[in-house]
């Protein structure tokens, strides 16, 4: 049990961190139609 709460915390540590990076691609994105 401990070791799958462990694998849930890098599993959500990583999808917060891809999360953020498609933020940041689509406000480019946004960035470039506004211009």
């Amino acid at each position: 049990m401990v070791i799958g709460e462990k694998n849930k915390l890098k599993f959500s540590h990583q999808l917060s961190i891809t999360n953020h990076r498609l933020n940041q691609n689509l406000m480019c994105i946004f960035d470039a139609m506004g211009t």
